[in-house]
């Protein structure tokens, strides 16, 4: 029913980076967290901090669904410092991942 209303435009509340770590954990697949980050995306305010940037990554399970995160708050991410940056690489556990992450992180 969220995804929906927030689809729908509903008067929908800015979104934090907790909040949106809330969001992510409470879906159960990395499909799920990835459909729900991309509904409440335009919502999202604030900007992410090294620890939220980090704890949102954790709540996926893959590192498929990490980097889907890292594409969609890109442009968020690129305003941590770089030392923050590259901080939050160690979440992918594969090395292609990673450099893919890397890619949209670093370069």
């Amino acid at each position: 029913m969220l995804k929906i209303g927030v689809k729908l435009g509903w008067n929908f509340p800015a979104i934090r980076d907790d909040d949106l770590i809330s969001y992510a954990e409470v879906c159960s697949s990395d499909r799920d967290r990835n459909e729900m980050m991309e509904v409440v995306a335009p919502h999202f305010e604030g900007g992410f901090t090294q620890w939220s940037a980090t704890r949102l990554l954790w709540a996926f399970t893959f590192d498929s669904g990490r980097l889907d995160a890292v594409e969609l708050f890109q442009e968020e991410l690129q305003e941590l410092s770089e030392q923050d940056r590259r901080y939050i690489l160690r979440e992918f556990s594969q090395g292609s991942s990673r450099e893919k992450a890397e890619e949209l992180l670093l370069r």
